[in-house]
């Protein structure tokens, strides 16, 4: 059929070396129609989610991810040797599972490429390069990455409502920052952190460095201000 990919020769491959499996070939044909008509969030939706289908599919396992998959975790909806149930009924459930899967990906997709412009625009205005202030959250870390080599914290508020301050990692995905917080935060929260920051409404700082925060704006930058200091005292 169409969207066969055992026949002779296979279905092709994309760029990368990753050949087109069913889904693939399905996503090429409606993808960009699923989308909106968006490209980039059909791009994106293929190297993060389908691809990687296609890949353990195909056999070509080279770059995937260890562990249980998602067509692993489909493929459980079969029913056991040991269950009495219908295939179709089991089928009805998987697609439905699988598709809001698709959704969430989409959506996951459309949020990290519109942030792109808010963050961009921060690291554009920021008053100090080595702080971005974000009006509010969006996925920042990507953009920062590819537009800003002096970013060491990213300032923004949190979904319940204090903010925070967070640490740009040196690469995508590392657990190691371009600049730690201040050591003598780690692990301490409210009064203990306040006592040492001299911020009356500080909340806490993570053992790891990585981020803290505080009830306001203000006193988040006092953080970020302190951390510069910091940084700079310990060159």
């Amino acid at each position: 059929g169409r969207f066969d990919h055992h026949q002779r020769g296979g279905a092709g491959e994309r760029e990368n070396g990753i050949p087109y499996s069913s889904f693939g070939l399905i996503w090429q044909k409606y993808g960009l129609e699923i989308c909106g008509g968006n490209q980039d969030i059909a791009n994106s939706v293929d190297s993060g989610l389908v691809s990687t289908i296609d890949a353990v599919d195909c056999g070509h396992v080279e770059g995937v991810s260890k562990g249980i998959s998602l067509s692993q975790t489909i493929s459980m909806f079969n029913p056991t040797w040991q269950e009495d149930s219908h295939y179709d009924e089991c089928f009805d459930e998987a697609v439905a599972f699988a598709s809001r899967i698709l959704a969430r990906f989409i959506a996951s997709a459309n949020g990290g490429i519109s942030a792109k412009a808010i963050v961009a625009k921060a690291v554009e205005n920021a008053e100090d390069p080595r702080v971005i202030v974000l009006e509010q959250y969006t996925p920042w870390k990507r953009t920062v990455h590819a537009l800003s080599e002096e970013a060491l914290y990213v300032v923004y508020p949190s979904g319940s409502g204090p903010w925070r301050i967070q640490t740009v990692p040196m690469e995508l995905g590392s657990f190691e920052d371009r600049k730690s917080l201040p050591t003598p935060w780690a692990g301490l929260s409210n009064k203990e952190l306040q006592d040492v920051t001299g911020i009356d409404d500080a909340m806490f700082c993570h053992n790891g460095l990585f981020i803290g925060g505080a009830e306001t704006f203000e006193s988040t930058m006092k953080m970020a201000a302190m951390a510069l200091q910091f940084q700079a005292e310990e060159a």
